[in-house]
């Protein structure tokens, strides 16, 4: 099966070309004019998508040949039992994220960590059952947070190469107090899950991949095209 998915996040939009459930390409950063050609120039391509803003039906309403189209929401069907209270409400990026962890290392306790606008941690059991996670704010959101809720504090911009534990200033003080904050976070939540399921393997994807794969000091693989990989799974299981 040839086919296209689209992952729209909160910052970026990332396209997945497929065939025979191989990755062949990734791209970033396309416009909706450019969407719009690449999904042209693939016609004989199915195509999912998933996004967590509520603009999903651009994508929908761009495409001449709609009946490609499959727009991932909580009344499809996936192959993994779905646990979570509110399925209507989960997002779909996190749902797509587990299938794609499963099918990369099925018959595992998975927590798959997505880094990026928000840190968000999903877990399925070796039977592929969704328990559901947690949610919190990303990394740039804690500095936007510290400018936004107060009166004196400015707003930092990341510095990929800070690695104080002490801020002998204001600023350095904020980046020591939000990165490694973050850092103790996904290692806090990492234990705790290590503890109550000690086989589980940790899986972390999304766009801070790179910067905290080399932070966390505890054991985990990172798959960057996760919610691709799983959203081609998705489409597979309806067109099988």
């Amino acid at each position: 099966m040839k086919s296209i998915c689209i992952d729209i996040g909160n910052t970026n939009t990332k396209v997945g070309l497929f065939e025979n459930g191989d990755l062949l390409s990734v791209h970033k950063g396309l416009t909706n004019a450019e969407l719009l050609k690449f999904c042209n120039n693939y016609s004989d391509h199915l195509i999912i998508t998933s996004s967590v803003t509520t603009d999903f039906q651009h994508v929908y309403n761009l495409l001449e040949h709609k009946e490609r189209l499959t727009i991932l929401d909580h009344s499809l069907k996936i192959p993994i039992q779905n646990s979570y209270k509110t399925p209507q409400t989960l997002g779909t990026d996190r749902l797509a994220a587990v299938v794609g962890a499963t099918s990369i290392m099925p018959n595992c306790d998975l927590l798959v960590i997505q880094a990026g606008t928000c840190f968000t941690y999903d877990f399925i059991d070796s039977t592929k059952n969704y328990l559901g996670g947690g949610i919190s704010p990303g990394l740039l959101m804690r500095f936007q947070a510290l400018k936004e809720f107060t009166s004196r504090l400015p707003l930092i911009e990341m510095d990929l190469t800070f690695d104080l534990l002490i801020g002998g200033n204001t600023e350095e003080s904020i980046k020591s107090g939000v990165i490694n904050g973050c850092i103790s976070e996904l290692e806090g939540i990492i234990d705790r899950y290590v503890v109550k399921y000690p086989k589980v393997q940790i899986i972390l994807t999304g766009g801070w991949t790179n910067y905290f794969e080399s932070k966390i000091n505890r054991s985990k693989f990172a798959f960057h095209d996760l919610v691709l990989i799983g959203l081609n799974k998705i489409l597979i299981h309806n067109n099988v």
